[in-house]
């Protein structure tokens, strides 16, 4: 069962005090899966206690240095922890991923190589993964994946689990209604927030958006993240409850959310 999900980093590529870069750890029966890498990533995951080798799964929702840049670092860690031939990681990531390390590779980690990745994009041709968990299915989970209004592969999340408990993440994205239908009633509804409404940055949401589209979505609880300076700066649960009525929460680092 989805359990939880705990905040690494709630902000942009953008230096800001306490809010890193974008990173996720959900667990999932007990296990822990991450959600995107920003710059900083790494150390956070130790803050949080959560040894890099415990991860089997990592999700990645585009590829921006804000939402993927410590992934080298992750996999070189768990590779001089020798798990390189014995332990296999899964990257879940848009059209593009086995490219992206292909790059990396060349230009700056050759021994990934040698490192055993099972690596799954997802996109029109392949919109669901289905995570088997543990040996003993523990944390099995059904992952869906949508194209976002960001970049042009860009991608968000739904986590479904045997339980039918539903995780959503938006990555970065601009509003768009047609997102409601895999948002529709998750029990948390992970949603950026990146510029006041009078603000609004091209490719990201605003704080009435993402309460309207949480809304249109019927989900259950709302939490923000994705901060810039200036959005920090307004009111704004209230510009969401202009829109939405449910639960909202703030995103902030190392905070936990329960998920149901």
């Amino acid at each position: 069962m989805i359990e939880e999900i705990q905040v690494l980093g709630a902000g942009t590529i953008l230096p800001l005090p306490g809010y890193g870069c974008s990173g996720y750890v959900v667990r999932s029966g007990g296990r822990p899966i991450l959600m995107d890498c920003g710059s900083g990533t790494l150390d956070r995951l130790a803050a949080a206690a959560v040894p890099v080798e415990s991860i089997d799964l990592v999700l990645i929702t585009h590829f921006h240095p804000d939402h993927v840049a410590d992934l080298g670092p992750i996999i070189l860690s768990r590779w001089l922890r020798n798990l390189g031939g014995s332990h296999e990681l899964t990257l879940v990531g848009p059209v593009g991923l086995s490219a992206y390390l292909e790059w990396l590779t060349v230009q700056a980690h050759p021994w990934i190589d040698d490192y055993r990745l099972n690596i799954v994009e997802l996109g029109e041709e392949l919109p669901e993964y289905r995570w088997p968990g543990g040996e003993d299915s523990a944390g099995a989970l059904t992952v869906r994946a949508r194209r976002t209004v960001h970049t042009d592969s860009s991608i968000c999340y739904r986590l479904t689990d045997d339980e039918g408990t539903v995780l959503f993440y938006s990555g970065d994205t601009d509003y768009d209604e047609t997102l409601t239908s895999i948002m529709k009633d998750a029990d948390l509804a992970v949603v950026e927030c990146s510029k006041p409404d009078d603000k609004k940055l091209p490719g990201h949401l605003t704080p009435r958006l993402a309460g309207k589209l949480a809304a249109a979505a019927e989900v259950r609880k709302l939490l923000l993240t994705h901060f810039y300076e200036e959005v920090l700066e307004v009111d704004i649960e209230g510009e969401v409850r202009a829109e939405y009525h449910g639960p909202v929460a703030m995103a902030a680092e190392l905070a936990r959310h329960r998920v149901k």
